[in-house]
């Protein structure tokens, strides 16, 4: 059986998260931030944010609500996948 390294961390994932409910994206930040494995590097407040705030700042991840006014999660989410910014967007 072959045996895996275990994964050794240099720096914390990235995250932005866009979702329109304030509330909820506090307490998510407040959770990640509580982990020393997780950086909070921005949040978006609607789809036009996350594509900007996920070209301007290149996370690792973006976090995406598909419910969002003025461009839903889907199409920023189709978006960031064309600019090919390198971000894995969980939706």
């Amino acid at each position: 059986m072959r045996e895996v390294a275990p994964a050794t961390q240099t720096r914390p994932v990235r995250v932005v998260i866009a979702d329109d409910h304030a509330p909820f994206t506090q307490a998510l930040e407040v959770l990640f931030e509580s982990d020393g494995r997780v950086e909070v590097v921005g949040r978006a407040g609607n789809g036009e944010e996350a594509v900007e705030r996920t070209l301007a700042l290149s996370p690792d991840v973006t976090l995406m609500d598909i419910s969002m006014p003025l461009m839903d999660g889907f199409e920023a989410t189709r978006r960031i996948r064309e600019l090919e910014t390198g971000s894995t967007v969980l939706i």
